[in-house]
């Protein structure tokens, strides 16, 4: 019997392959830009192509001479899969793989990406960390109205309840009781 290590050591490999090799590969929009196009390809060859039409037809309009662009006879457009290629295995694999690149792409660079937007923003406590902006003021006084009013003159759209919130916890410095705001 196969301990429960010997299990992660077997598995081990094949865990480290697709993390660090095939969900980055599939993971790269590049790589899902290519398979766009090809998709479009033979979207494009199945729309100019008339699909599902009997054998007499395709040797009709495709002839082995003189060949379509001296390649494309009956035999190959058959062979290939083109008289029907929306049922044909290697379009339908095409369309899974674009599938699984946009959701690895979506799982792997997305989300993380979402939840970085999403992360609570820290607030700024002391004077000198406003000071980084390319443009801060110091607004002196402690009369909301007037705040608001200011503010308000200055094209701020106002949320009176953040911004009560906001002052209790974090933007009241110094002795002087003057707020800094960042524009």
């Amino acid at each position: 019997m196969v301990e429960a290590s010997g299990i992660d050591r077997i598995l081990s490999g094949p865990k480290r392959f697709l993390n660090r090799e095939l969900i980055p590969a599939l993971a790269n929009l590049n790589f899902a830009i290519v398979l766009l196009l090809v998709i479009a390809l033979f979207s494009i060859l199945g729309t100019v192509i008339e699909q599902g039409q009997g054998l007499a037809f395709y040797q009709a309009n495709y002839p082995e001479k003189p060949a379509l662009f001296g390649f494309l006879t009956w035999k190959v457009l058959l062979t290939a899969g083109l008289d029907h290629v929306y049922r044909t295995w290697w379009y339908l694999g095409l369309l899974v793989l674009f599938g699984a690149s946009l959701l690895s792409c979506t799982f792997k660079r997305q989300l993380p990406a979402l939840k970085w937007f999403s992360r609570d923003q820290k607030l700024y406590s002391r004077p000198q960390q406003f000071k980084k902006f390319a443009v801060s003021t110091q607004i002196a006084g402690s009369d909301m109205d007037a705040l608001v009013e200011q503010l308000t003159a200055r094209k701020y759209r106002i949320n009176r309840e953040a911004i009560a919130s906001t002052l209790a916890k974090a933007l009241w410095v110094g002795s002087g009781r003057s707020l800094s705001i960042a524009a």
